[in-house]
């Protein structure tokens, strides 16, 4: 179990260190890399995703593609 928890920690890491971030916020959880290179995962009430106004896509797959909602 350990080993798993270990790697995955692991894959973690990578993919945040490849993308130039120490953190994502990602299917409601905020995702970070501490200082002592520790990964914290962390629950965000609903509310706070609200308040974080990040752009949210609402169209539908007509309207991608230039058709009407």
């Amino acid at each position: 179990m350990s080993e798993t928890i270990t790697r995955l920690e692991g894959e973690i890491r990578g993919s945040l260190l490849n993308q130039g971030k120490e953190e994502i916020i990602s299917g409601g959880y905020k995702i970070s890399v501490k200082e002592n290179d520790q990964i914290e995962i962390t629950e965000l009430p609903p509310l706070n995703l609200e308040q974080l106004e990040l752009p949210l896509n609402t169209q539908s797959e007509k309207s991608k593609k230039g058709g009407t909602p």
